[in-house]
């Protein structure tokens, strides 16, 4: 099976690693954010032809932006 140079990012740094075309669609459906040649992916947009093009291919932790606290303002 055909495999791909992948950035992993994580929280100590990142990591080139070989991957399939499954590997990185489940990370993706896991949470991660792929990007193909510096362009945000759908998880349902990725596939075999849009990987075989990519020069670049990284798959970054999901961030999640906000305040849980940010609407909580003491009146006193």
């Amino acid at each position: 099976m055909k495999t791909y140079e992948v950035i992993m990012a994580d929280a100590t740094g990142d990591s080139l690693v070989q991957m399939t075309a499954p590997e990185i669609i489940e990370a993706a459906r896991s949470g991660s954010w792929t990007f193909v040649d510096d362009r945000l992916v759908q998880t349902d947009m990725l596939n075999e032809t849009v990987l075989d093009d990519a020069q670049f291919i990284r798959l970054m932790p999901g961030l999640v932006g906000g305040n849980e606290d940010q609407n909580d303002y003491d009146d006193d």
